[in-house]
Formats: structure tokens, C-alpha cells, sequence
């Protein structure tokens, strides 16, 4: 037989539910364990982390096909489009700067990518 105490877990249980699902609470946040390297905005391995791996090689601005270039130097070989997206997420991050004008002040047609 249930006691009353287990009565009344069960229809806190069921009444926080019920709140839930008409939006008068808020779901409980789940506690997850977060690795040391939880400040990292990018996945280990990924195409960002090689791109951001170049580091002073983005002192000066560099179009995508330098960027091309320098990677297959290190033996990661890419096509434009696989790392366009990587290069919009280190822009939105800060990590880079979008820009159509070159160090020496000439401006081109394509843009290139500089530190943040």
C-alpha cells in the first residue's frame, strides 16, 4: 500500500508537470560536467581549430586561397567551400576580421581575413 507521503510526492510531481506543459514554470536546467576545455567555442579536430592553428599567419590579411595554400603546406587539403563556414564562425567569434583592403592599403574584390 502507497503512504501518504508517497501520495504527495506523486501529485507535486504530477502538478509541477502540469506547469510545465502550461508554461506557468520553467524546465529544470540539467547539470552537465564540462571538460577543462569547455572555453572553447570550437570541437577538437575540427577545420576551425586548423585554420585557427595557422596563428601569425593571419597577421597580415589573407584570402581564402592563401588560407588554401598554407593548409595543404600542412597537409590538410580543403576546397573553398569546406572552409567558408569555418571562417564565418572564427569572424563571428572574433577570432578573425573580414576586410577588402590589404595591409599595404590597395583594395581588392574578394574579401581576406585578418586577427581579431
Amino acid at each position: 500500500m502507497v503512504t501518504d507521503g508517497e501520495i504527495r510526492k506523486i501529485l507535486e510531481n504530477h502538478e509541477r508537470r502540469i506547469n510545465i506543459l502550461e508554461g506557468k514554470e520553467s524546465t529544470p536546467k540539467s547539470k552537465t560536467v564540462k571538460s577543462d576545455k569547455s572555453s572553447e567555442w570550437y570541437r577538437k579536430g575540427s577545420t576551425t581549430e586548423k585554420i585557427l592553428s595557422l596563428g601569425n599567419f593571419f597577421n597580415q590579411p589573407k584570402t581564402v586561397k592563401d588560407i588554401l595554400d598554407k593548409l595543404k603546406e600542412k597537409d590538410y587539403h580543403f576546397k573553398a567551400s569546406d572552409i567558408t563556414l569555418p571562417l564565418r564562425n572564427c569572424v563571428r567569434k572574433g577570432a578573425l576580421k573580414k576586410t577588402k583592403t590589404l595591409h599595404d592599403g590597395t583594395k581588392i574584390k574578394r574579401w581576406a581575413y585578418v586577427s581579431g
